[in-house]
């Protein structure tokens, strides 16, 4: 088995030249903060994710029949790609267009933001389950009400000792 290859800064600007054209230096830096190595900015205008494996690359690609899937049937920004392929032999990768906004651990999540989940959950209830699954979607039995309550209250009371939650 070959080690797969590394991104380097040098290898993302000559795909993103190669997708986005221009003559000017792309301006990528590498996403931080939990994101794998995989994940680069790439001007303030898009997001180029890196497969590190053939399974990664499997899930990417099933992500972007997803996405397109699920688009008409939620009321919430979901992301579009702009280009997608290989960037190392069998190795994954899509160029979004970034979604705006951020993410839920650096920001807190506001009410609006709560009814955006609701809308995007409402949604994808909608989705036809066949047609999932003929992407790969697995089916699921329905979770037990009584299992979630009870792992709603465990993580209650682990919010409230860490003073995270006013029980």
């Amino acid at each position: 088995m070959t080690q797969a290859p590394t991104p380097t800064a040098d290898t993302v600007r000559r795909l993103v030249r190669s997708l986005l054209g221009g003559s000017t230096e792309p301006d990528v830096r590498p996403v931080t903060d939990g994101v794998g190595p995989g994940t680069w900015w790439v001007g303030t205008r898009h997001v180029l994710r890196l497969a590190p494996d053939r399974e990664t690359s499997s899930r990417r690609r099933r992500e972007l029949r997803l996405r397109e899937l699920v688009r008409p049937y939620v009321p919430v920004a979901v992301p579009a790609s702009v280009a997608h392929g290989e960037w190392a032999p069998g190795l994954a990768y899509t160029l979004d267009a970034k979604v705006a906004g951020g993410s839920g651990e650096d920001h807190d999540v506001s009410a609006l933001g709560e009814a955006d989940l609701a809308a995007l959950l409402t949604g994808l209830r909608e989705v036809p389950l066949r047609q999932a699954e003929t992407l790969g979607v697995p089916r699921a039995a329905p979770r037990s009400l009584e299992t979630l309550r009870q792992s709603a209250e465990r993580a209650t009371r682990r919010l409230a000792a860490a003073d995270e939650f006013d029980a």
